[in-house]
């Protein structure tokens, strides 16, 4: 589903964390993590959740316009999170 992504990088994110020694990555820092939402929360993702379930979206133009501005807000802001992100392996 949609929450596969996120849950390899959070996977991965973990394993560097634990190999370098980094602090605990918990659920909120990890959420707060720009690139990593980028990666995972994209439009072929998300429709593709959509189709498996067979989730059918009366005005989808409305959702995916909701998509297309929190891309712009990420790309202009990309300091949003307290904690530097950790390197995407």
């Amino acid at each position: 589903g949609c929450f596969q992504p996120l849950k390899w990088y959070h996977g991965k994110t973990l394993e560097y964390a634990s190999r370098t020694g980094s602090r605990d990555v918990n659920k909120a820092d990890f959420i707060a993590i720009i690139e990593i939402q980028c990666l995972t929360f994209i439009k072929s993702t998300i429709c593709s959740g959509w189709r498996r379930t067979d989730i059918m979206l009366y005005k989808p133009d409305i959702v995916l316009a909701h998509l297309r501005t929190q891309e712009g807000c990420y790309s202009s802001n990309s300091d949003r999170s307290a904690t530097p992100p950790l390197p995407l392996i």
